[in-house]
């Protein structure tokens, strides 16, 4: 697809104050500048889900050159508060974000993660083990710190990556 130029399209125009509506139907690079796209014409490396400002979208997982698992060891939750960092083969508009030690392309955040990574091993080849690990570091830290809110949110998934992989095998 010759007329994929960007990393990140969303299904409407980004707003940081407001929701951005999801009904229109042309997709917008980066958020910001409209395409003539679909979602119906978006490959299935394009990864669907809420990005920037909760804005539905899509989030390329090929050509991924580098990952880096920000997990939050303060909070009672899984994913919520942890952060994937995404650089890309490709030239791109590095840029700062957030408390990153050095510019990435993208970021992901929550229960995108583990989709996120599934599917960055499957389209690009990407070595995901150390994060998968990181993730299990995580788990256990979660299971012995907070017991009641792990029974609640994780319940008996004992391997993030088999769950996660099991769940999407068939897309």
């Amino acid at each position: 697809m010759s007329r994929l130029h960007a990393n990140y399209y969303s299904c409407g125009k980004y707003r940081f104050a407001t929701p951005a509506p999801t009904d229109e139907s042309f997709l917008y690079s980066d958020g910001r500048y409209k395409t003539k796209m679909t979602a119906h014409d978006m490959p299935p490396w394009y990864m669907r889900g809420l990005y920037y400002g909760y804005a539905d979208g899509f989030l390329n997982t090929k050509n991924v050159s580098k990952l880096v698992y920000n997990p939050n060891l303060c909070f009672n939750h899984m994913f919520k508060d942890d952060f994937l960092y995404i650089s890309y083969n490709s030239p791109s508009k590095r840029r700062k974000i957030f408390n990153a030690e050095e510019p990435y392309d993208e970021y992901v955040w929550g229960f995108n993660i583990p989709k996120f990574l599934y599917m960055a091993e499957r389209y690009s080849g990407y070595d995901t083990a150390p994060i998968w690990q990181q993730i299990e570091e995580k788990r256990l830290w979660f299971q012995h710190t907070y017991p009641d809110d792990y029974k609640r949110e994780v319940g008996d998934i004992t391997d993030y990556r088999a769950y996660t992989q099991s769940l999407y095998e068939t897309i």
